[in-house]
């Protein structure tokens, strides 16, 4: 009888063991990672939160000025810039609907906000510069552009998750002065990074290059602290701008053995950086 239970046991933890293994996946950083939680269940949306002309927000109401957490109705069109008030409590911003938000530009310079979850199904541009109090952002599948400058000075954004494959350029400036951003593993999709896309990320450390990218332009990691460059397998003829690098000291190359950039190492980066080899996993 003892015998029995202990193997259901264990079939049951086999079991519950390759469940969770089901829900995560390998982020090309070489991370486990779980599929972004919209994290709304079980909020309420407040629509007396909000002063409203028709179906436009133009403000919050003094009960939503209090508020930690805010969740934008469902019936909402458009949106007047009014995050960039210090004053607000807001901390966390959440939508109730899953569909694409045209106006989640006007999100940037909203100064107290820590937390942002995008609508699922966001396609439109997304531009959140000077969100000074962000920590961290899920961008959706379905976003294929980051607008020019769009994550300047989020000086406290420590981490980045791209859940879709529809981006091909990394805009100008776009993570410019970032300064704890940890690390950032590129869509495969990315074919250009812009100039001073990462400039001045100085707690940038680890950076994977996607496998489709063919350039990166004028001053992209200018004195950032990144100390490890990784470079997929698949990359050829690959484009970059002597000053792209400019500043950052000590950085190790990784290529993979074999592979068109270890073939072309001289020719590509000059005397930057320290040709190492990896497994390209």
């Amino acid at each position: 009888m003892k015998r029995r239970t202990l193997l259901g046991l264990g079939m049951l933890a086999l079991v519950l063991g390759l469940s969770a293994c089901g829900s995560k996946e390998k982020s090309s950083a070489g991370e486990v990672k779980q599929e972004a939680d919209n994290g709304k269940e079980g909020l309420e949306v407040h629509e007396e939160y909000f002063d409203w002309d028709g179906d436009e927000i133009i403000g919050l109401s003094d009960e939503g000025r209090t508020q930690a957490v805010i969740v934008i109705p469902k019936k909402t069109k458009s949106i007047k810039n009014f995050f960039n008030d210090p004053e607000l409590k807001m901390e966390e911003l959440y939508f109730e609907s899953d569909e694409d938000f045209p106006d989640a530009y006007m999100l940037s310079s909203a100064r107290t906000l820590k937390k942002i979850v995008l609508p699922k199904n966001q396609t439109s541009e997304i531009n959140l510069s000077l969100c000074y109090q962000l920590e961290s952002i899920d961008i959706p599948a379905g976003v294929s552009s980051i607008a020019d400058y769009g994550f300047m000075d989020c000086t406290k954004l420590q981490k980045v998750n791209f859940l879709g494959n529809q981006m091909k350029t990394i805009s100008l400036s776009a993570f410019m002065g970032c300064q704890r951003l940890e690390g950032i593993s590129l869509p495969e999709s990315i074919e250009t990074i812009e100039a001073s896309a990462f400039q001045d990320c100085k707690g940038l450390k680890e950076v994977h290059f996607s496998k489709n990218l063919k350039k990166i332009s004028d001053m992209a990691f200018a004195n950032a602290g990144t100390e490890s460059f990784y470079f997929p397998k698949e990359i050829k003829d690959l484009k970059i701008s002597s000053d792209s690098f400019s500043s950052v000291q000590d950085a190790k190359c990784y290529v993979v053995k074999g592979s068109w950039l270890d073939k072309n190492y001289e020719k590509v980066f000059g005397s930057f950086g320290e040709k190492t080899y990896y497994d390209g996993e």
